[in-house]
């Protein structure tokens, strides 16, 4: 497993563990300053290929060993605008082929299916403050993306994106996540679900917070909020108990793998 740190007391970098972890070593030492790792993904075809977003710069950075070493991809930071940088990366695969998404702070969306070798701008249909994206997931037969203007979607094969009007919640959108036949949405206030991506319902009994992050486990979706470390499904949701007290603080990540979804590190 990596993790990637950003805003630390110390130069930020990748760090990766071999024993489920206990033990994490820095695999960046020599990171360029200003370096924020705000994104980490797995190729969706070969776990030892990931990839690491840099929300400081706009880089994009590859390791082909599982993390032991990374190299920065040649050339992605000049499609972005001055400002910009890299907040989400997504993987996925499409028709057969492991494709990355990586979401931007002012240029929408790019996409690569050879690595980052080449990259492809997804834009069109994003102004504004819709332009700045928090969280990509599919579902269905599109891709969905959580903007600073609440949610949108491409479908399959289109080069425009369309605002998802059943979502009434034009906040930012800052988490998605698709669980079996529904797709989460965790906004700053509340979080949405939908079995359809057109109707759109709160879900019941989910607290009213900011929602950073949401992963599922296969039997529970896991919320990281600003008020802490939540469990649950259906209209049923409590506090996750950390070292046997429900965690209450701002939980900001989440991860787990589809070989063992119910390993969820926080």
């Amino acid at each position: 497993a990596v993790a990637g740190t950003l805003n630390s007391p110390r130069p930020a970098g990748i760090f990766r563990t071999a024993d489920g972890g206990v033990t994490w070593t820095n695999t960046t030492p020599d990171l360029a300053p200003n370096i924020s790792i705000t994104a980490l993904a797995y190729d969706a075809r070969n776990a030892r290929t990931i990839f690491a977003a840099d929300g400081g710069s706009g880089l994009i950075f590859r390791s082909s060993d599982g993390g032991t070493t990374w190299a920065e991809i040649p050339g992605f930071r000049d499609l972005l605008s001055a400002n910009s940088a890299v907040g989400e990366l997504y993987a996925v695969v499409e028709s057969g082929r492991p494709v990355l998404y990586a979401g931007t702070r002012f240029d929408g969306v790019f996409r690569t299916a050879d690595g980052g070798a080449t990259w492809q701008q997804l834009d069109v249909g994003l102004v504004g403050e819709a332009r700045r994206i928090r969280a990509l997931a599919s579902f269905g037969d599109a891709l969905y993306a959580g903007t600073h203007a609440g949610l949108y979607r491409l479908p399959t094969g289109a080069a425009t994106w369309e605002e998802v009007t059943g979502f009434t919640n034009t906040d930012i959108v800052f988490s998605l996540q698709a669980a079996a036949d529904t797709l989460y949405a965790g906004t700053g206030s509340f979080l949405y679900a939908s079995n359809d991506g057109d109707t759109w319902a709160r879900v019941p009994n989910a607290p009213s917070t900011v929602y950073y992050a949401l992963a599922d486990t296969g039997r529970l979706l896991v919320l990281a909020t600003e008020d802490g470390l939540w469990a649950g499904s259906g209209d049923t949701w409590q506090l996750a108990t950390v070292g046997g007290a429900p965690y209450s603080a701002p939980v900001y990540a989440l991860a787990n793998t589809a070989r063992a979804p119910r390993t969820v590190y926080a």
